[in-house]
């Protein structure tokens, strides 16, 4: 039965080599080499000979599915892209914001008929699953933007996107019975908010049902670096909790009675939490374990593991590219292949039942956090390194969490006065497991982050180490000398700065967070930031910040600088701040206090404890050797004219902030302070067309030009700006191409 994980895993190497790297012009060169491997497999004999032949089917099996589903589902929705015509759907679930507008999942009636995404406003909030809408739209294709391939939403079955052009009318539907499930989700989540303080609501909405939204960024932001953001992703821990439950009912030998009672509880909780990739992983893994015994074969995790993902590929190949898709599968595989060798040198025969016990549930949580670790570090930019102990200390809480909040809904159905009685417990353990994530959170060390020049370095280090125990001799202790020695160098490796940073006097970075700004000053131990958000929804500036002071070492800010209320400029704020201690943050005034934005900047000095100074005119403030000039606004109109404007100088050094003021601005900025003559110029609006105009720059006849900049549908960089700044001679640089800028000054 090995036989079948082994086919599946070949199946999905085919899938992933088909979404990832071949198109249906080089499908018959892959092809070729699958018969030339088959054809070398038949040179062979025995078990290799049925290896090579098994791996080579199944390779092709995966990228003819592959190129054989495209035709049916992708391609044709491709056609559609960049049409605005009308269009009937039908709601499949219920809008949730994103972005400052709605979003609602619908299925296409006409046309393709394919599963959509369609982003409004307020009136999609009394949309429910089955009412169905006709409007005018404009379509695009999900699976690319701005020329780049996405699989953000084709992995999850999802091929356009439509924005509105005119009111929709609707029709209210008649409430088909396959949307019961997502009703039923829908009125557990009313009732959990009912009885719950918000905080508690929302986390307990997470961990029975999968839905993250009512989480802030600094809460989802602590639970990733904790290390505890699977207990919000319905999986197999959640599936393994009914299982528990069921064993607890009716007894773990009654084998018959165990089935009867798990199987449909799965098959209903897999409906309750929307059918994503892990939780019918789970369910069909569960389902064949407890089937195996009834058809009087032993249990076989791994070959379990691989009908599920079989099954799941055969269905939709285009999962392979869905993170959630290979975190889940992955975690799996470490837990089946990983756990039982590291559970082995945690115990021995002395051990007691307690350590066992702990020593398990620490087996497995480092057997998914070896098997994760690549992805998070390639998807996230961080590995948890208190993992292990978040997941030691809340498994059992969280176990009863889930199950005591599965069995309060009905109590609290045919008992509403006993709501307090009944969520006290659950506020208890949500403000442990909260507390916890919060606590381990702020350690230092706490998680490694994979853009740090010496991780490669680390990773060599440390799989020579493993693979010298491997062949050495000696029993365990080689094991557990390795993991101290590959733990210090990791230690001595995260005190270090970045490469060439310990030497330089001053220090400037222009992160990239895409289509938005981002910008560290360091000098002598003081550090300051300009900026900190991004338009691209897909990129977390405050995640970027974060993580790119921790890899240069910089501990807290002591300044942090706004040019302007604008998302691109600062809407990573909420998650910064919740990483890193501001000391002060410089922001300009506004008129009228009738931005959210600069609300909800205020709302975070203040509840992080930064001082706020408005810069009402020229203000010079020290960083290390270097000293930072803030300018105030000189526009008039628009919150990109009534801009900060920040000047970095060293010396014979300077460094030019103006933010996303125009010509306009740009030119009474020249006007009215004596600007030196600059090195760098942070390049106005992310290079825009009325940005860095030549009045700006024969003022300042800067040598280097940085532009900020990512995905986006403004052009930006604009050609005209780049041929201005290559015309004074300037060498550009662009965070979309060479990513993070970093500048040194020695």
């Amino acid at each position: 039965m090995r036989t079948l994980a082994i086919f599946a895993l070949a199946f999905a190497g085919g899938t992933a080599l088909y979404q990832y790297l071949l198109t249906p012009a080089t499908l018959l060169w892959a092809g070729g080499a699958s018969l030339v491997l088959a054809a070398a497999g038949l040179l062979l004999s025995g078990r290799r000979r049925r290896a090579l032949l098994l791996l080579s089917c199944a390779l092709a099996a995966g990228a003819l599915r592959s190129a054989l589903f495209d035709l049916a589902h992708p391609l044709p929705a491709q056609a559609w892209d960049g049409a605005v015509c009308t269009v009937r759907a039908e709601a499949t679930d219920y809008a949730s914001p994103v972005s400052g507008r709605l979003r609602l999942p619908v299925r296409l009636l006409d046309g393709p008929g394919c599963a959509a995404l369609y982003y409004g406003g307020a009136e999609l909030a009394d949309l429910s699953p089955g009412d169905t809408f006709t409007v005018l739209a404009d379509i695009r294709y999900a699976g690319a933007s701005h020329g780049e391939t996405i699989h953000t939403f084709t992995s999850r079955g999802i091929y356009l996107l439509l924005y509105p052009k005119g009111p929709m009318e609707v029709t209210p539907g008649d409430s088909p019975l396959r949307y019961l499930p997502r009703r039923l989700a829908k009125a557990i989540e009313g009732r959990l908010s009912a009885h719950n303080d918000p905080e508690t609501a929302a986390f307990l909405t997470a961990l029975l049902l999968g839905d993250r939204t009512g989480f802030t960024e600094e809460r989802s932001t602590q639970l990733s670096e904790a290390g505890l953001t699977h207990i919000t992703a319905v999986s197999g821990l959640h599936c393994g909790f009914i299982v528990t439950a069921a064993i607890l009912l009716v007894g773990r030998h009654r084998r018959r009675l165990l089935a009867a009672a798990a199987i449909p509880a799965l098959l209903f909780y897999m409906l309750l939490a929307g059918c994503s990739a892990s939780v019918v992983r789970a369910t069909v893994i569960q389902i064949l374990c407890l089937s195996a015994p009834l058809l009087r074969r032993p249990p076989d995790p791994l070959t379990s593991l691989g009908a599920a993902m079989l099954l799941l590929l055969a269905l939709d190949p285009m999962a392979v590219t869905n993170t959630g898709f290979q975190l889940s599968f992955a975690s799996m595989f470490g837990i089946l292949c990983l756990t039982p060798q590291l559970y082995r040198l945690l115990t021995c025969r002395w051990t007691g039942r307690l350590w066992r016990g702990l020593a398990g549930t620490v087996a497995a949580s480092l057997g998914a956090t070896l098997a994760t670790a690549p992805f998070c570090g390639a998807y996230f930019g961080r590995v948890s390194l208190v993992g292990p102990a978040s997941n030691v200390l809340t498994f059992l809480v969280v176990e009863g969490l889930f199950l005591w909040g599965l069995v309060s809904l009905p109590l609290l159905a045919l008992l509403p006065a006993a709501g307090p009685l009944v969520a006290a417990p659950l506020a208890l353990g949500t403000r442990w497991v909260l507390g916890v994530a919060d606590a381990l959170a702020r350690l230092p060390f706490h998680a490694v982050y994979t853009a740090s020049p010496y991780l490669p370095y680390w990773l060599v280090y440390t799989g020579c180490l493993f693979f010298y125990c491997i062949f050495a001799s000696g029993g365990r202790r080689k094991y557990l000398l390795a993991t101290v020695l590959s733990g210090c160098a990791l230690v001595l490796l995260l005190r270090l700065p970045a490469q060439g940073t310990r030497g330089a006097r001053l220090h400037a970075a222009a992160v990239d967070v895409g289509q938005g700004a981002c910008t560290v000053l360091a000098s002598q131990g003081q550090t300051a930031l300009v900026d900190c958000g991004s338009s691209n929804s897909f990129l977390s500036a405050g995640t970027a910040a974060a993580d790119t002071l921790a890899i240069y070492g910089y501990g807290h800010l002591d300044a942090l600088v706004l040019t302007h209320y604008h998302a691109d400029h600062a809407n990573g704020l909420e998650v910064l701040l919740s990483r890193t201690r501001v000391d002060r943050m410089f922001l300009p005034l506004l008129e009228e206090d009738g931005e959210d934005l600069y609300r909800q900047v205020l709302a975070l000095a203040e509840r992080y404890g930064a001082e706020v100074v408005y810069i009402l005119g020229p203000e010079r403030i020290s960083l290390g050797a270097a000293e930072l000039t803030l300018y105030p606004p000189l526009g008039t109109s628009g919150a990109n004219e009534q801009g900060l404007t920040i000047l970095c100088t060293l010396e014979d050094f300077d460094l030019l902030i103006t933010g996303d003021m125009d010509s306009a601005t740009e030119r009474r900025l020249a006007e009215t302070y004596p600007l030196p003559d600059i090195e760098v110029l942070l390049a106005g609006h992310h290079g825009s067309a009325n940005s860095s105009s030549y009045d700006l720059l024969e003022r300042v006849t800067p040598e280097v030009g940085v532009i900020s900049t990512g995905t986006n549908s403004y052009g930006h960089p604009s050609p005209e700006a780049m041929e201005r700044m290559a015309s004074m001679g300037m060498e550009l640089y662009r965070t979309d191409w060479q990513g993070t800028v970093s500048i040194l000054v020695k």
